[in-house]
């Protein structure tokens, strides 16, 4: 049996559907077709690869960089450990894994990249959100200058040369004015250290490492231990997959709190008269909190009324778009 993966290095978890990676690379990350561009030296080194940006991680942050770096004349690749763009979205492939910010923020505001792309949902999945890297890559070329299945193990700057030199765990070295490392912020894996973990007969699945083609759990017995977002949204899925045969159950530390998600479905007309309003929606990001089309409410609750509370409350739950279309 399998031991758990813990590392974006090991190869017996996240793993792409074939030999060929949808950039047409090989899974072993071959150099000559992989973007690196470093000369091979006399001894059968690899001499290091001498760009103006290196940057660490091919999602949102990653991807629109590089787009940007281009457009200003400098030497930039992305260093990718896992085998496609997407990031976080290239590794969440677990059941019910989506979005929860809402339409349309959580995408680029690049008018040549949404002009002919329209969401299905208010709170896509990723099974859309990989189909939407694909349109990203299609629009900007963003594979063109991504090293994938290379893992950055160590960086150093040399002060007197003003120069980072990052080491890759495939033998690669680059060497680059400016490092940016657009690695996420908010998704540090767990893995408890309970006793017997490593010694458990059954099939382990972290999160985070969800194989693509699925886990089949029809008649089997299950647990999912946790309850943030990820445990739930799992928990509800498999609970229609298990069927009368299974068993399902979920153990938590502390209770959370699950909202309904109020799913609205998108039509291609209607997000052609939503795009009329974008750059304006976009614009906002600027001004609010966390990029969001909301904002902090200054006043306190106890400054209203009950009922002006609870018309509040009420406006909060029943809240499930925020992109007004102008006439």
């Amino acid at each position: 049996m399998p031991s758990l993966q813990r590392d974006l290095g090991e190869s017996h978890g996240r793993t792409p559907h074939d030999d060929k990676l949808p950039n047409g690379i090989s899974s072993n990350g071959d150099r000559e077709t992989n973007g690196f561009n470093g000369a091979t030296l006399s001894n059968g080194d690899v001499a290091a690869e001498e760009l103006d940006v290196v940057i660490v991680g091919a999602g949102f942050a990653g991807c629109y960089l590089l787009y940007k770096l281009r457009k200003r004349g400098f030497r930039a690749k992305i260093i990718e450990a896992g085998s496609d763009l997407g990031g976080i979205w290239h590794w969440n492939a677990y059941p019910g894994a989506r979005v929860d910010s809402q339409y349309p923020i959580y995408a680029y505001s690049l008018p040549e990249v949404y002009q002919d792309w329209n969401w299905s949902s208010h709170y896509p999945d990723h099974t859309e959100l990989r189909q939407y890297f694909a349109h990203v890559d299609k629009k900007l070329q963003i594979k063109r200058d991504t090293i994938f299945n290379t893992k950055v193990v160590s960086a150093e700057f040399d002060q007197n040369k003003d120069l980072w030199t990052l080491h890759c765990g495939s033998g690669i070295t680059f060497r680059a004015r400016y490092f940016v490392a657009c690695i996420g912020f908010a998704a540090k894996r767990h893995f408890p250290d309970w006793d017997g973990l490593n010694d458990f007969k059954g099939v382990i699945h972290h999160s985070s490492f969800w194989p693509h083609e699925g886990v089949d759990v029809k008649g089997k017995k299950c647990a999912v231990v946790g309850t943030g977002a990820s445990g739930v949204q799992i928990t509800q899925e498999w609970a229609k997959e298990i069927g009368n045969e299974g068993h399902l159950k979920m153990f938590q530390r502390t209770p959370n709190l699950a909202c309904p998600m109020r799913q609205v479905s998108l039509t291609p007309e209607q997000q052609a008269k939503d795009k009329l309003n974008y750059p304006d929606v976009f614009n906002q990001r600027w001004v609010n909190y966390a990029g969001f089309l909301y904002q902090f409410r200054p006043e306190l609750m106890f400054d209203h009324t009950p009922e002006e509370r609870q018309e509040m409350f009420n406006m909060l739950w029943n809240m499930v778009r925020l992109l007004h279309t102008k006439p």
